[in-house]
């Protein structure tokens, strides 16, 4: 297998996967909020 040198190798993705946010907000919403909300409540 040959390695390009934008990958990583497995020590190297654990020294930097802390740093990075979760892939997955554990709660509460995803994304942006609408810009224009127009619904009635």
């Amino acid at each position: 297998m040959e390695e390009r040198r934008y990958e990583l190798t497995s020590s190297e993705w654990n020294r930097i996967k802390r740093m990075l946010p979760p892939e997955h907000p554990k709660s509460g919403q995803r994304g942006r909020p609408a810009k224009y909300d127009n619904r009635r409540i």
